[in-house]
């Protein structure tokens, strides 16, 4: 069965697999991915095809706000709107968490990944103050709350 779901201790090995390739500056062992997967406040889904992890997303509340730490899709399996899917479940279990802002850092080069965020409605808000992995990175929020009715109306 395809789908997304929250990452279990047992998916550590695929997990670092990925992290190791995608974001090697963050330096994370098996034992740091285990011990992130069981703090309250994070949460990694999956997206699974098949029996092989095609893609996770790590969230990261901080009350109001929160943090999307990381969003990674395996190579043979980008372009088929498994981003779209993991970021979107994100943040909609961001807005049943009460959450009223999702937070993201972005390399400022990486053109693919900005078009995805501002079509799930990301914007730039401002630039970082430090590196990611040696580059420049943006912040991009998206408010989470939706509109009173009655601002419609008036």
């Amino acid at each position: 069965m395809n789908g997304i779901k929250k990452a279990q201790e047992k998916d550590v090995a695929a997990l670092d697999n990925i992290i190791n390739r995608e974001f090697a500056y963050k330096n994370l062992s098996k034992e740091k991915i285990a011990e992130r997967i069981k703090r309250p406040e994070i949460t990694v889904f999956k997206k699974t095809v098949g029996r092989e992890m095609a893609g996770f997303v790590e969230i990261e509340i901080f009350q109001e706000m929160a943090m999307i730490n990381a969003l990674s899709v395996k190579e043979p399996y980008r372009r088929k709107g498994f981003g779209r899917e993991l970021l979107m479940h994100a943040v909609e279990f961001l807005k049943e968490s009460g959450v009223k802002t999702a937070r993201l850092f972005v390399k400022k080069e990486n053109e693919k990944a900005k078009k995805l965020y501002t079509s799930c409605g990301f914007e730039f808000t401002e630039m970082h103050d430090h590196k990611i992995g040696g580059h420049v990175a943006e912040v991009w929020e998206k408010p989470l709350e939706a509109a009173e009715i009655s601002d419609y109306l008036n």
